[in-house]
């Protein structure tokens, strides 16, 4: 199965594609996690490379103190250009690395399948500014 574009612009955009980071993770807040004996339940979130850097400071700190939920989380940073050109010319961008299942590859090392498969996962955005 060919990947699924991953453009916010999208005249007919994917349900789910782009979901708000805080909303999309309190599916795993579960109280069962918090006994700290369960097995990582690993939650791989893509975003984008324009991720304002604030957002995400924010975000992992309220994950480290346990207020986010789930207890694995992997981050990857790479827009979906980026995945299109890696796996295009991997020489040129042979350094970029997708976190999956709490392990690391090399985007351009994996097979073919595998890449479309990460860009199909949907991309999370920083939490919506209400309007007042």
């Amino acid at each position: 199965m060919d990947a699924i574009p991953q453009h916010e612009d999208s005249t007919q955009p994917i349900p789910g594609t782009y979901r708000e980071i805080y909303k999309a993770m309190n599916s795993w807040d579960s109280k069962e996690i918090y006994h700290k004996i369960s097995n990582a339940s690993p939650v791989d979130l893509n975003v984008k490379e324009d991720f304002p850097l604030k957002d995400m400071v924010k975000f992992i700190t309220e994950y480290s103190k346990g207020k986010v939920g789930s207890n694995l989380i992997t981050i990857t940073v790479a827009d979906p250009d980026t995945y299109q050109m890696a796996a295009q010319e991997p020489e040129r961008f042979e350094l970029v690395r997708v976190r999956m299942g709490g392990w690391t590859e090399y985007f351009a090392a994996m097979f073919p399948e595998h890449q479309k498969q990460h860009e199909r996962r949907p991309f999370f955005i920083p939490e919506k500014k209400s309007k007042k």
